[in-house]
């Protein structure tokens, strides 16, 4: 089956993959990555009210997050999660089951990171699920250092039945606590209220229970990634969200392929880090 790139919303154009094995949808705006059907279910969750414009992050998916994640940390005033999510992405290549979209540095990008970067965004289809690899390549002259995350939205029946494994035994930074570290006790985390956690040097994989109804589980897997974000604002954060108001939150849970803070990565000139994420419906 061939990979096509055809007009989405608000006239964006998309990247459809489609396979025996599942299809996938990824937006040359952001490259981010809108659907995964597989298995029979749609796997990705996506806000209905989602912003479909150029500059603009689009709420759901898997949003990049690059050249940091979070805050900029040394300037509040630059773009959460850094740029990558809000500019147009190129297309490179198309095959069956595979797209891969680029990114380059540029006069714009320079304004707010101020080194040369090859960026591509390779998903696959395949019988071993939905992979994503997020390349960066350093095209400058001196090494340089980036924070990067793949934070991917999942669809559940209900956030508040949700059990997470793979977390047991960590560390990790709770945000909604002001930063305090703790350490995971629970073989299967479940959420409770707001969570935005960033589990340090944890490596997979993880598994998200949905137990009720008999819920589906998903199975994600990472590769060159040091630390996972567990993340879902709860009613009151997500109803002041223009782009996830609605009562949407219930439906979703990100579970975050990520390098920040001290896990952050540095390239050499001419090298890559490639920070992977596979996922499969079980």
């Amino acid at each position: 089956m061939p990979t096509t790139l055809v007009p989405g919303n608000n006239g964006l154009e998309k990247v459809v993959i489609e396979t025996s094995h599942g299809v996938a949808e990824v937006y040359r705006q952001g490259a981010c990555l809108t659907r995964y059907f597989a298995k029979g279910r749609e796997v990705i969750f996506v806000s209905k009210s989602s912003h479909f414009a150029r500059g603009k992050a689009i709420r759901g998916g898997v949003p990049i997050c690059w050249p940091w994640f979070g805050p900029h940390p040394g300037d509040p005033k630059l773009p959460q999660h850094g740029f990558a999510r809000a500019v147009e992405w190129g297309v490179a290549e198309m095959s069956e089951g595979r797209a891969v979209l680029e990114l380059l540095s540029g006069d714009e990008t320079k304004k707010v990171f101020p080194r040369a970067f090859r960026l591509r965004f390779i998903v696959t289809v395949s019988a071993d699920g939905l992979t994503m690899a997020l390349e960066t390549t350093n095209t400058d002259p001196i090494p340089f250092t980036f924070g990067d995350a793949l934070h991917t939205y999942f669809n559940v029946p209900d956030v508040r039945s949700v059990r997470v494994t793979g977390l047991k035994d960590h560390r990790y930074r709770d945000k909604v606590l002001g930063g305090v570290v703790k350490t995971e006790i629970h073989d299967a985390t479940p959420l409770s209220g707001e969570t935005d956690r960033v589990y340090f040097d944890t490596y997979g994989p993880h598994e998200i229970h949905s137990p009720i109804a008999g819920g589906p589980v998903t199975r994600v897997h990472k590769s060159n990634s040091s630390d996972t974000v567990l993340w879902n604002p709860w009613e009151t954060k997500a109803e002041g969200l223009a782009d996830l108001a609605g009562k949407q939150w219930p439906g979703f849970v990100c579970v975050e392929a990520v390098n920040t803070a001290e896990n952050s990565v540095t390239v050499a000139p001419g090298q890559t880090h490639t920070t992977i994420c596979r996922v499969e419906a079980l």
